[in-house]
């Protein structure tokens, strides 16, 4: 395989030129029907895969699930100020987050809050929601891909286009966020139930206990190395789409408490902005680098 390392000239004499590239060797037998997967750290990324917890992948032990679609996103999100201006009734207001307020261990709060149309039974009984709803009436109805969906009464006028996967999002407070693009692993908690639009995915553990693992494991350099070199980018930007996120192989198991305790204590510091105590804790997590350290010999910074 040979890839380009930079274009410096488009005369196709210098562009060919052997010092533009990088060569290396993909093994025939990795070209399946799969998608491929070309790399010069083939070798890496194959013992990360043979060090998985018993061949799991991701998908295996969490569900993936992209946000929903209002469709006329502008018209149904607003901060909270906004919706106290016009006195919109509290409860069919939902928290909601963008990806640009997910970081790494936490999220910034985006202090936004959606208009949650599921919640409504009779529009009547809100009327300051009514009256603004019916104010931006033509919008919804002729909005992108939202006519076709009104006129088979798919959706009634004031409805998200798609409520997709909106049961696990109300029924799981806590859940994993990432955002769907970003130039680094940017996993963050969410204990607010918040509610996302299609620009994020959330990641829901069949089994709650491992929440605190898996998100040490999806913010440690293995895994930015994974996703940089057999998941899917565009330019300097890697993306977390659910296909991507399902293939990612889990490490084992053997010390989920102890890393459970340290994401615990790294998500307590992110919050008081100690930045430091959160940078000594990252190293102290097992899965740092395609040789794991075991995380008993690891040392805990006093001030956490």
């Amino acid at each position: 395989v040979y890839k380009l390392k930079k274009i410096r000239s488009l005369n196709l004499n210098d562009f060919f030129k052997k010092e533009n590239f990088d060569e290396f060797k993909v093994s025939q037998s990795s070209l399946t029907r799969e998608k491929w997967v070309l790399s010069p750290n083939q070798i890496k990324l194959n013992k990360i895969v043979e060090n998985s917890s018993e061949g799991k992948k991701l998908s295996e032990i969490a569900t993936i699930a992209q946000g929903v679609s209002p469709g006329v996103k502008n018209i149904f999100v607003m901060t909270i100020i906004e919706a106290k201006k016009m006195r919109l009734e509290k409860e069919i207001l939902y928290p909601f987050i963008t990806n640009k307020h997910i970081s790494k261990w936490t999220s910034a709060s985006s202090n936004l809050v959606t208009i949650f149309p599921k919640k409504i039974t009779n529009l009547e009984e809100y009327p300051f929601t009514k009256a603004y709803l019916e104010k931006n009436r033509e919008i919804l109805i002729n909005g992108s891909d939202r006519k076709k969906l009104v006129g088979k009464n798919k959706i009634r006028w004031f409805d998200f286009s798609v409520y997709r996967n909106i049961n696990l999002f109300l029924k799981e407070r806590e859940k994993i966020l990432t955002p769907y693009r970003s130039k680094r692993v940017s996993f963050a908690y969410d204990n607010e139930g918040l509610l996302g639009s299609t620009d994020i995915y959330a990641i829901f553990p069949k089994k709650k206990e491992l929440l605190f693992y898996l998100l040490g494991v999806l913010n440690s350099k293995v895994s930015e190395f994974w996703f940089k070199e057999a998941g899917k980018k565009k330019g300097t930007v890697i993306e977390f789409f659910s296909r991507d996120l399902a293939k990612f192989p889990i490490p084992p198991m053997k010390n989920e408490k102890k890393i459970t305790e340290v994401v615990k204590r790294i998500i307590h510091c992110n919050i008081k902005s100690e930045y430091r105590a959160v940078e000594e804790l990252e190293n102290c997590l097992l899965y740092t680098s395609p040789s794991p350290r075991d995380l008993s010999t690891s040392r805990m910074p006093s001030s956490a």
